[in-house]
């Protein structure tokens, strides 16, 4: 079955967007930039949420020249920066307040193992996980604080890479940041904290969400060493489906109207490695490691900032 032909099945006739606002973190290049595009397609706003301006402004463009009745608008947002976390929960619900989702898409596989968030954290963690958790804490106190009866979707993407993972406290300063093992750990912690938000959550105002895009060609590998890069291509191509097909699940739970508070969406094939989506679980591992985790992330923090 093509996408569109699975669209056309699972949408209903005549589906549009137009009065919704979505944002997409990481949305000027892979799974953000084709769950722009989908969005796009059905005449909503999209908001790239990128740290790099220029790209953003150049893959507005692009899709501009394709989808002439979507609208665009960028914010600035650095993971690599707790500052920049804070500037943009505030510009998002100053400019935004009836933004209808956000997708924190935006996450790395690779880094140099010295390298550090500019808040000292470990760069895996620190942004696929520790950013998150504090930008998530901080847009749901202006969401239960907010006089704006509005119902926000906050979809997080998670990983099959989750099954592999294998957590020890202690793991979130380990500075091994070029290893698998340390990107598994940050997309545990993704999938905690949505497990824990949903496990919480009494806000009739906000749902929290899950998607996990299975294995798909992406540039999250873009820090891998140059040599393995065309070896990773190859691989990749074969094994591998789209990115395209990987954005469905983060799409099909953003245009649902009727989407519930721990709704997950994983591809259907074999260890949720590609695939059309289907329902999901929290995963084991999940339950069994998410206040250790957590707690972890909040010691960490806390001992930088008031969480």
């Amino acid at each position: 079955m093509s996408i569109n032909k699975y669209l056309n099945k699972h949408l209903p006739l005549n589906f549009d967007l137009s009065n919704k606002i979505f944002v997409i973190t990481g949305a000027n290049s892979g799974i953000g930039y084709e769950l722009a595009k989908l969005f796009a397609n059905y005449n909503a706003t999209i908001v790239f949420a990128c740290r790099n301006k220029e790209k953003a402004s150049n893959a507005i463009n692009n899709l501009k020249k394709i989808y002439m009745n979507a609208k665009f608008a960028y914010l600035y947002l650095d993971q690599n920066s707790l500052e920049s976390v804070d500037e943009f929960v505030n510009q998002l619900f100053l400019l935004y307040p009836n933004f209808d989702s956000l997708i924190l898409n935006a996450g790395i596989l690779f880094a140099d193992p010295d390298s550090k968030t500019k808040d000292g954290f470990y760069l895996v963690n620190g942004t696929n996980f520790i950013a998150i958790y504090y930008l998530v804490n901080k847009l749901n106190q202006l969401i239960v604080s907010s006089s704006v009866s509005y119902k926000h979707k906050i979809i997080f993407q998670g990983s099959f890479m989750t099954m592999f993972s294998k957590y020890k406290k202690g793991a979130l300063s380990n500075k091994n940041s070029h290893s698998f093992k340390t990107y598994n750990i940050s997309k545990l912690g993704a999938e905690s904290i949505f497990y824990n938000f949903v496990k919480n959550n009494s806000n009739t105002n906000v749902v929290y969400a899950l998607a996990e895009p299975g294995a798909c060609k992406s540039n999250i590998y873009h820090n891998l060493n140059k040599i393995l890069i065309p070896i990773a291509d190859l691989f990749m191509s074969v094994f591998f489906h789209s990115t395209e097909k990987g954005a469905l699940p983060a799409f099909m739970l953003a245009a649902n109207p009727n989407i519930k508070n721990g709704d997950i969406l994983i591809p259907r094939g074999i260890l949720s490695l590609s695939g059309f989506p289907k329902k999901g679980k929290v995963r084991k591992k999940v339950k069994r490691n998410y206040l250790t985790i957590l707690n972890e992330a909040e010691d960490l923090l806390n001992s930088k900032y008031n969480l």
